[in-house]
């Protein structure tokens, strides 16, 4: 099991239930498919996230999160958050932190063929 090499004390940074009641940051398409609501983040995997790509100087995951205003990305953005999923997805050592960064490429993937705004970021 991945993280296994970590302490007993920090061994529930690694369980998805500590997460159940966190309240969401949702990534939806703008110009979605009737009846897909997006992907749904624990704010707190959310600003793990955040905090790894800010540690490594990337540039634009730093940028959608901090704020509680609603964030937006166009096509050519999707890309950039692509790359950068990639490379903090190499860095880490983090199943809970895997599943959300397959989430959001995947949903970064899908709106690489919008017209502007594709991707929308937002704090439930």
């Amino acid at each position: 099991m991945r993280g296994s090499g970590i302490d007993g004390r920090y061994s529930d940074r690694f369980d998805p239930n500590r997460y159940a009641d966190d309240p969401p940051v949702r990534v939806f398409l703008v110009e979605g498919v009737v009846g897909d609501d997006g992907l749904r983040i624990s704010e707190r995997l959310w600003h793990r996230l955040l905090a790894i790509a800010s540690a490594y100087e990337r540039h634009l995951l730093p940028v959608l999160g901090w704020s509680h205003e609603r964030r937006f990305l166009n096509p050519q953005q999707c890309l950039g958050l692509l790359d950068e999923l990639e490379f903090v997805a190499t860095q880490v050592d983090d199943e809970l932190l895997d599943i959300a960064i397959e989430g959001l490429a995947r949903q970064a993937r899908k709106a690489r063929g919008a017209s502007k705004n594709a991707l929308g970021f937002e704090y439930s």
